[in-house]
């Protein structure tokens, strides 16, 4: 389940050759690829790549 920066839920469905860089605990950030039928890819954790400081 990812939920967009507006507060929209979504739930993903998982392609067969689905590939993950590096876990995402709850509450990170993270961008999916998806193919043309909607599933998921590719999935990247990026919120190490996010400036938390403010």
């Amino acid at each position: 389940m990812l939920r967009s920066l507006d507060g929209a839920e979504y739930k993903i469905p998982l392609g067969e050759n689905m590939r993950i860089d590096l876990p995402a605990s709850i509450g990170d950030r993270i961008e999916a690829f998806l193919d043309k039928e909607g599933r998921a890819v590719l999935i990247r954790n990026i919120d190490h790549d996010i400036d938390h400081t403010f």
